[in-house]
């Protein structure tokens, strides 16, 4: 079994808030409203961490997860290894352009066996 752990940062005032936006990006990610509940940041806003279970050949697993990176944001960095360790990352600092307000930054990583 392959996992994609995914993290979300948002930059909201309160807990209401920042629920509203993870539930946005969850929603053009995975055609899903989310439950997650963000937890605050000690530099000030929240994040948001979750776990998803891929079924499939590890190269569609890779592209799959590139796949709704890219509903949630344009203009990813990907590092690792693409065979053992792939990883994303979009940051409002390198220029990314967010699909939904409020976020600043989006990882993630595949993990499992190629």
């Amino acid at each position: 079994m392959k996992t994609s752990r995914w993290k979300v940062w948002v930059d909201c005032g309160s807990g209401e808030k920042a629920t509203k936006v993870v539930s946005k990006v969850c929603g053009l990610a995975f055609d899903a409203e989310s439950t997650l509940m963000p937890r605050p940041c000690p530099k000030g806003g929240f994040v948001a961490e979750w776990e998803r279970e891929h079924q499939g050949r590890w190269n569609d697993v890779v592209v799959e997860v590139i796949a709704i990176g890219q509903r949630m944001a344009s203009g990813w960095v990907l590092t690792g290894d693409v065979h053992s360790d792939p990883e994303g990352l979009a940051s409002k600092t390198a220029g990314v352009r967010f699909h939904v307000a409020g976020v600043t930054m989006i990882t993630w990583a595949v993990i499992g066996t190629a």
